[in-house]
């Protein structure tokens, strides 16, 4: 079985409800990491690795596109 780690899955999207039916559907095959804040999910990915993240594109302050850019660098 793969590493927890490498099977971490960040979602971010700023409607609450969103991302707890996200967290809650993909639960038994990843460890689900959830944020409302894109800047706030910018901060978490500074100090933790992710394997896949999933991202709204229409977000007040950020869209997705700039924050899956800012993600990478």
């Amino acid at each position: 079985m793969p590493d927890r780690e490498q099977r971490r899955l960040l979602v971010v999207d700023d409607e609450v409800q969103i991302t707890k039916s996200l967290s809650r559907l993909l639960r038994k095959e990843y460890e689900v990491v959830t944020f409302n804040s894109p800047l706030e999910a910018l901060v978490y990915l500074g100090d933790n690795e992710v394997a896949i993240i999933m991202s709204d594109m229409r977000m007040q302050g950020m869209g997705g596109a700039r924050f899956l850019s800012e993600s990478i660098l």
